[in-house]
């Protein structure tokens, strides 16, 4: 059972070099908000935005109502959020699942996952909405250029930056992007 970060039951093959992973399901019940550890608000200030790291989602909050209008998965150990000052997209860091989900705010699901390498963390968007900047850490420290189209968005390049920071138990990092 792996109860530490998530709500998963895992089941492993463990027959020597030829071992492996056979298979994970949730413990718990689905669509659930658990361990948000970050949040996004729109410009305008109606849309919220919560990363739940151990459900792999976000949770997209109507603030004027004080409802969750919808649960997205976007991958493992969601960890930061932003959101484009035109309020029509988020893009949200999926820790150990190496990638970056941008959301269509609109339809409240996913336009697309994008893979980044290792450990992608923390996520500004640039003032005006055409990209977005993603750092990753633990192993190939990077900012990652993302020019942001709803589906059709992409990586469109990265810089090496030096050493950004580790993650740690207390789901920390030690630096930041602004």
């Amino acid at each position: 059972l792996d109860n530490r970060f998530y709500e998963n039951a895992v089941v492993f093959d463990t027959n020597g070099a030829g071992s492996a992973l056979l298979g994970v399901a949730q413990s718990g019940p689905p669509d659930e908000g658990d361990a948000t550890r970050a949040l996004a608000i729109s410009p305008d200030g109606r849309t919220i935005v919560a990363c739940n790291i151990v459900s792999g989602n976000v949770a997209i909050l109507d603030a004027a109502t004080e409802t969750v209008r919808a649960y997205v998965d976007t991958g493992v150990r969601v960890w930061d959020a932003a959101i484009t000052p035109d309020g029509a997209w988020a893009v949200v860091t999926n820790t150990d699942g190496n990638s970056v989900t941008v959301i269509d705010l609109a339809t409240d699901t996913a336009a697309v996952t994008l893979n980044v390498p290792t450990r992608p963390t923390e996520v500004e968007i640039s003032p005006d909405g055409q990209f977005a900047y993603v750092t990753t850490i633990a192993g190939t420290e990077r900012l990652a250029r993302i020019a942001l189209n709803g589906a059709a968005s992409a990586v469109v390049g990265s810089v090496p930056t030096g050493q950004l920071g580790t993650l740690q138990y207390t789901y920390g990092v030690s630096s930041g992007i602004a």
